[in-house]
Parts: C-alpha cells; structure tokens; sequence
C-alpha cells in the first residue's frame, strides 16, 4: 500500500500499540453505498462492557446514536492530545473507516517528509510508523498529497453489501439459512463479480478508439469480506441483523434479514436526530441544523429539519436499494413525508 499520511487515527491503527491477541486488519471491503473498494481498520481492542444495546454500554450508545464520524461532539480539547474526549472516544471503536480529503479539483499536492531529527518540531508520527516496519527515517516525498483520517463507522453498514449481494444471488432460495462460512464465501463471490463488472463497464465508457480492452475475469472472491467475520463486533452486529438457527451446540446458521436491518436503522435515526445529539455535534449537525431553519422557526419545524439532516446522514452511507427500502418504511409509517423523501440524499 502507498504511503499516506494519517491526520487522525485510534491507538489501535500502529501495529507497536495493538497486542498479539488482538484482532487488527486493514481490510479492502465493498464501500456501503457504492459497493466500490474501501478501507477499513477492524480492531476488537474495545471497550465495551456489555452487549450491544445496554445502557451502562458507552460505546454502543454512542454507536447508534451518532452518525459514522460524529466525533466532533467529543471533541473538547485540540486534535491529538492524548487526554481529550475525542482520543478517548476514536478508542472505544471496534471499526473505522480510512477517509481521504483531497486538494481541490485540478490541484496537484504532495508531502515532504524531513528525515528524523532534522527538526526540533518533528511530532514522531513518521518515525512511529518507521520503527515499526524496520525502516530508517531518512525523509521522502509522498506524492498522494491527501490527508488521511480514521473515522468510527457502525458495523452493521459494512454487512449491507453483503446482504444485498446475497439477496441477488437468487442461489438456491433467498431464504436459506447458510453457515457463517458459507454466507460469506457466496457473497465474496457475488461482490467480486459486481466489481469485475464495473470495472468492465469503466473502461469501456473511458476507451479510446482502436485500444485494447482489458478483460476482468468475473470468477473469483473479495478475500477480506470472508475475514471481516472475525471481529466480535461484527459478528454481533451481524447476529442482530440475522435470523438465527441453531442446527446443533456448535453449528449455528444464519439468514439475512431485511426488517431487522431496517429495524437497527430506524432505531439509529430516532436517536440520531434527538435534540441532545445535535447539541452535543454542535459543530457538525448542529451546523447544519442552523443552516438549515430560521431563526423563529417553531418547535416542530426544527424537529422536522433534525430528522431530514439525520436522514441525510444515515443515507448518505446506503446504497440504492437499501435507501428506497428505508425510506419507503418511513413514508408507510407516516414518519417520512413525500417531499422529505424526494429530497433526502438525492431523492
């Protein structure tokens, strides 16, 4: 993997900080809402004392009620110090997901990285990652000018790919349950297909005339998303959002399940768009609430404008099919109107 530099990111990121026991894995897996390749730390130095759910659980509640990266809320002192909320908080996750913020559109940056010790302002943060590959820290350049942040990202939203993968499959039935090993390996398969396919598509929406085009075999599987299993806050999440069968003490299979994934998600949106959780994200959603509402708008209005931005938030990490399901929920239920719907996340 290139070289990239890395704003913010948990403990748990540098291999010298992460023990032998523990679970920790840059993982390639299917973006939730394009399906394209992302990448993902899957880490299970966490800190949650119960299951997900309980109340006396820091971590889980935080988990549905903050959108993938509300991490300003925790936010009380400067970006790196140690002792702050956020370093406490970007630890209590068990996933994140790695997000770029690039120059403008046309500009060209890159980093100069001093050799060690040529600066008495030099933070240590290169030479971290140095130590711990066996390299010395002579200075380079990298030419990706990019910053890299970790963000927390709900577990859950990463299996939807998969369902959706499994729901399209049409293998055997929909409705049957698999092994753990087997649900995984099919949906790799399918999702390595789909991505082979839009690369196909790619380059031939971008080719020349008379170039050769390359041919992507459509056989094969997405390795990580067979591993992405062995975190235990995956395997949780995906427990909820499953049906689950006992075939014996030790064989257990599972079976995607549509309304419990919209369950999880509508639960996410009645606390994510609570009063308190946009005071707390005052710089991120309360942001936009303000942006959003006039000044003497009246209670109901905000509440409606706080759902919407919400809303926005989850779907802004659903892809096509799961968005409609979602939404069309909502409207059945009447807690969506038409015009909200059309208008969130691009309709």
């Amino acid at each position: 993997m290139p070289k990239k530099i890395v704003l913010l990111a948990p403990d748990q990121a540098w291999p010298s900080t992460v023990s032998s026991a523990s679970t920790k894995r840059l993982l390639s897996l299917p973006h939730p809402r394009t399906h394209k390749p992302a990448t993902f730390l899957l880490t299970d130095e966490q800190h949650r004392d119960g299951p997900r759910g309980n109340s006396t659980n820091h971590a889980a509640e935080a988990m549905d009620a903050w959108s993938m990266h509300e991490l300003q809320a925790h936010r009380d002192g400067p970006r790196g110090n140690s002792t702050s909320h956020a370093a406490e908080a970007m630890d209590a996750w068990s996933m994140y997901e790695l997000q770029a913020v690039r120059p403008l559109a046309g500009g060209s940056r890159s980093w100069f990285l001093t050799p060690k010790g040529a600066s008495e302002e030099h933070t240590g943060t290169t030479s971290q990652t140095d130590a711990a590959s066996g390299q010395e820290d002579e200075g380079s350049v990298v030419s990706d000018g990019a910053l890299h942040i970790f963000t927390p990202i709900d577990p859950l939203f990463v299996l939807l790919p998969i369902y959706s993968a499994l729901n399209y499959a049409n293998v055997d039935s929909p409705a049957a349950y698999l092994t753990l090993e087997d649900l995984l390996q099919r949906a790799s398969s399918k999702l390595y297909a789909e991505h082979a396919r839009g690369l196909s598509a790619q380059q031939a929406a971008n080719r020349t005339k008379n170039e050769n085009l390359e041919k992507y075999e459509e056989e094969g599987e997405w390795e990580d998303v067979q591993s992405v299993a062995s975190s235990k806050a995956v395997k949780e999440r995906l427990e909820e959002s499953c049906e689950v069968m006992n075939v014996s003490s030790t064989l257990q299979t599972y079976r995607p399940s549509a309304s419990r994934v919209l369950s999880l998600l509508r639960s996410k949106l009645s606390k994510l768009e609570n009063q308190d959780t946009f005071e707390q994200a005052s710089s991120t959603l309360g942001r936009q609430l303000v942006k959003t509402v006039e000044a003497d708008a009246t209670g109901e209005e905000r509440a409606a404008a706080r759902r919407n931005i919400a809303l926005d938030t989850i779907c802004a990490y659903l892809d096509e099919d799961w968005k409609q399901r979602f939404k069309s929920g909502l409207q059945a239920d009447g807690l969506l109107s038409d015009e909200a719907a059309a208008n969130s996340a691009g309709g």
